[in-house]
């Protein structure tokens, strides 16, 4: 929707992101709208909203906010990010495998976009943990997406499986240091540097700035395994709520 409005742009981020409220497909359909509104030349400023209607479709109240976020538009869609403050993520075999993950996370390996954890990390009293991202046409169940499977490139604008894994990367730290399950409630920016390719492997690093056990706010950086020195995308900000605790005999402690 902010491309219509900033035609041959690219879309290269997102600033002040709000995940309000999930939308969530209980009848046979459901309808949402996509509000765009420019702020300036490469900025566009999206909410994401529904009805609140009764059994006869009647339509009452105020309308319900789903996500709101500024969408960054460049006409440079090559451009490269430079976030050396976090350091390398480190190639090599993952000491915390997808299956351990599946336990902790309610995706199912079906759309697990995380490929495991090689390691923790800390930077000073900071930590956090370097991992394997999986990409849409990478997840385990490729059946799930067929154009991928007849040789159809899919890339969506928002590229939400990086997105997604460094949520989760980000989740599993703070159950790690907390002992709470957690989700993202909001990024304070992200920033496209180019697209990756579809077979293209990724590795993500992320890095706790600060928790309360009620809340955490983390960094991440995303790079391809081969030139880990090329930045693909950068999020700054991802702040995880607490929903409850991890069981006890889920409870772990990664190597550092």
């Amino acid at each position: 929707c902010a491309r219509l409005l900033i035609p041959d742009s690219a879309v290269s981020g997102f600033d002040d992101v709000i995940f309000a409220l999930p939308v969530k497909l209980i009848g046979a359909e459901k309808t949402v709208r996509i509000r765009a509104e420019l702020l300036t030349r490469n900025s566009v400023r999206c909410t994401m909203e529904s009805d609140l209607a009764n059994s006869t479709g009647v339509v009452f109240g105020e309308p319900s906010l789903h996500h709101q976020a500024t969408v960054r538009l460049t006409e440079d869609e090559d451009g490269q990010l430079l976030f050396a403050e976090m350091g390398t993520p480190r190639r090599g075999d993952v000491e915390i495998s997808p299956e351990f993950i599946y336990q902790r996370f309610f995706h199912g390996p079906a759309f697990q976009c995380h490929g495991g954890v090689i390691r923790g990390i800390a930077e000073g009293r900071q930590l956090g943990a370097d991992g394997v991202v999986l990409q849409r046409g990478q997840l385990p169940a490729r059946v799930q997406f067929q154009l991928e499977a007849m040789g159809v490139e899919v890339m969506l604008e928002s590229l939400p499986m990086l997105h997604e894994a460094a949520f989760q990367n980000a989740g599993l730290v703070m159950m790690e240091t907390t002992g709470m399950q957690a989700l993202p409630v909001g990024i304070a920016s992200s920033r496209i540097g180019r697209r990756p390719g579809p077979n293209e492997k990724l590795l993500v690093r992320t890095v706790c700035r600060s928790s309360d056990g009620e809340t955490s706010v983390h960094d991440a950086l995303i790079v391809p395994e081969a030139m880990r020195d090329e930045v693909l995308m950068v999020i700054k900000g991802i702040e995880l709520k607490a929903l409850g605790p991890l069981p006890e005999d889920q409870r772990f402690e990664m190597q550092r």
